[in-house]
This record gives C-alpha cells, structure tokens and sequence, in this order.
C-alpha cells in the first residue's frame, strides 16, 4: 500500500478502518471485518478476504444465524477499499441503503472517513427486493 492510500484511509481518530461483510437479520447488523493492512488485493481493490457464503455457512455451525435462512436471504453488504481512487466503497442491498441509520452503523462500525462511496450492486440483493415480499400484493394476476 502507498503512503497516499494509507494516510487517506486513515479516519481523523481511533483505529484503523477495516474492510468488511454485513447482513441485516432481523434489524440486527452482523458483521465480519478485518483491518485494511490485512485486506487481500483484488483488482484494483483490498478487500475482506472471506465470502459471504463462508461466514454464513460457520456462523450457522456455530448457531449465530438460523440454520433454516440461507445467506441470500436477508440483506447484505460489502465494504472495500479502491486504490486507484484512495476512497471506501460500500455496495449494498437496497434494503440496506434506504436505511441511512444502518449504513452510518456500517460506517462507524468499520472507523470508516465520511467520504466513502455508497452504491448498488446486482450482486447484493436479498430474497424480498428478488421475489417481493410473499404477500398477495406482490402476486401477478
């Protein structure tokens, strides 16, 4: 990592900013993270180096997440750093980002700076913003 992107990524107090996957369960956020001097390079990205699939699947062994709630199922997220732009990138469930107090705990949570990047990505989307939310409304005639 440069001395440029190290500085940047820094937050103005408190430890230094990691890089992450999140889901919304039952309005609870759940997080796994690692610091961004630990972040794996993909690309032009440091990311968190497990899958959403791998955490679920073990935290699922360990009876953190119902056994019965596939991965998918509930919103989720990631955040990465972009080092061509010295800059955070959170991509999320819409479900995720229609709730500026669930993306402000993802912030703090991850000692993130305030001017990360905050998108969509087709990747990231939960079973009710896929298939609706099971009730008649959501029924086509």
């Amino acid at each position: 990592m440069t001395e440029r992107s190290t500085k940047a990524s820094r937050s103005k107090s408190g430890p230094e900013p990691r890089v992450g996957i999140f889901w919304l369960l039952d309005d609870t956020l759940l997080t796994d993270s690692t610091p961004l001097d630990q972040a794996e390079p993909w690309a032009d990205h440091l990311t968190h180096p497990r899958s959403h699939i791998d955490v679920w699947d073990a935290w699922q062994k360990l009876g953190k997440v119902p056994v019965d709630v596939a991965y998918e199922e509930p919103p989720r997220a990631r955040v990465s750093f972009n080092r061509k732009t010295n800059q955070f990138e959170l991509l999320a469930d819409k479900c995720i980002l229609e709730r500026k107090n669930v993306v402000a705990e993802i912030t703090r949570a991850l000692g993130l700076p305030k001017n990360i990047m905050v998108g969509s990505d087709s990747h990231y989307r939960c079973s009710k913003c896929l298939y609706g939310s099971g009730t008649e409304e959501d029924w086509d005639d």
